[in-house]
């Protein structure tokens, strides 16, 4: 089976469509959930909003760990809102923190157990930036 091979396949579409639907909301419910704590009367469509910019902004490649464009992209999302820049700032780099540090956490966590160094991430890396040297 193919990656594409589930658009052959009614149930297995149907399946890709929900869990995606469930992992967005869940995406936007985060927005939210920092909206909230940090007492911003925002609509609910805001938190969707700023997940459709930074999905679409971050995917364009930038800064190690998009630091700084992260940002960039939450203050100009809000500023539709009326938010002020330095509260857009605030939400900004928690949600920065809130949505990446679980992840790098985690990573760390899964390299530790299988014992993957940085010597064979950086032999990985060469390697596959070598094969795909030759592909051109």
């Amino acid at each position: 089976m193919t990656s594409l091979d589930v658009t052959r396949r009614p149930r297995l579409l149907i399946g890709l469509f929900g869990w995606s639907l469930i992992a967005w909301m869940i995406s936007a419910l985060t927005n939210y959930l920092v909206f909230l704590a940090l007492e911003l009367a925002l609509p609910v469509w805001a938190s969707l909003l700023l997940l459709v910019v930074l999905q679409v902004g971050i995917a364009v490649p930038s800064s190690p760990g998009r630091i700084g464009v992260f940002q960039y992209l939450v203050i100009l999302t809000l500023s539709i809102f009326a938010v002020n820049k330095d509260v857009a700032l605030g939400v900004g780099i928690i949600l920065y923190l809130v949505v990446y540090v679980p992840m790098v956490l985690i990573g760390g966590y899964c390299l530790w157990r299988e014992k993957v160094t940085w010597q064979k991430l950086i032999e990985a890396a060469t390697t596959l930036s070598r094969l795909g040297n030759r592909t051109r």
